[in-house]
């Protein structure tokens, strides 16, 4: 296994209320072995933990399935500048204060480049392997994508007929008494997105007694991002996408007295 990345980080310190993080990240994760690194749920579980083909273990050397081209994250915190201190408010009424100054705001916000897809094809070899590789005649042309149609419309997406290659198919399933002769982690899956945010307040009844109130929303803004489309060469519903990678939008409240 071998990563290689340009990593690049900007921060801005606490002032003004404001402080926040930024990191992009620009790497590539290559390696000959899936492993049993918890890949699943939305993202991926389409590369076997196998290698097709156990006398030819460079043959799986490629894409790790957690390869991320590009990784984007923002976080940090925003006092809110109304109350006490802040740039509007300082000489509201104490009531109007306790209520409506001193409010913060914390967020995350995450995107980046879909994981690698690996084309899968029924086990034709005989040769006792775990997931067999599909047979790769040219590059898939993507248009037209949709969540039902990840591969698209042109005619390179639909899968070769079992007898082999028809001219356009860009997959097509390994044939009888062979292995499949494509690469892993030939495609990509749809990018991630999410964003978290928290707002809270102190409320003070003294100076060392007071009430936290917070709320926290995971994926505020409840945007979707899908998982991996159907990667078998000979599947009916190939590349159509059926998970959602990340969960809908989840809000939740926390009260806690200090004293």
């Amino acid at each position: 296994m071998n990563y290689n990345a340009l990593q690049v980080t900007g921060r801005k310190r606490y002032s003004y209320g404001l402080e926040f993080i930024a990191a992009y990240t620009f790497s590539k994760t290559m390696s000959d072995n899936l492993g049993y690194y918890g890949a699943g749920g939305g993202s991926l579980a389409t590369q076997s933990a196998y290698w097709q083909n156990a006398y030819d273990r460079h043959a799986d050397y490629g894409l790790a399935f957690f390869d991320v081209t590009h990784n984007f994250n923002l976080g940090g915190v925003f006092d809110l500048p109304y109350g006490k201190g802040r740039a509007f408010g300082k000489d509201a009424p104490k009531a109007v204060d306790w209520i409506l100054g001193g409010w913060q705001l914390g967020y995350n916000f995450n995107i980046h480049s879909g994981f690698p897809i690996t084309i899968t094809s029924p086990n034709n070899s005989n040769a006792g392997n775990r997931t067999e590789r599909s047979n790769h005649y040219r590059p898939l042309v993507l248009m037209n994508q949709t969540i039902d149609n990840w591969f698209g419309t042109d005619p390179s997406a639909r899968p070769c007929p079992a007898s082999g290659d028809n001219g356009t198919c860009a997959y097509g399933q390994a044939l009888v008494g062979t292995f499949g002769k494509s690469s892993i982690a030939t495609e990509r899956a749809p990018i991630y997105k999410n964003f978290d945010a928290t707002i809270g307040k102190n409320f003070h009844f003294t100076e060392r007694q007071y009430l936290q109130f917070r709320a926290e929303l995971f994926n505020a803004f409840n945007m979707v991002s899908f998982g991996s489309p159907s990667n078998n060469a000979s599947a009916a519903n190939f590349g159509q996408i059926t998970v959602q990678a990340n969960t809908p939008r989840v809000i939740q409240f926390a009260l806690k007295y200090y004293f």
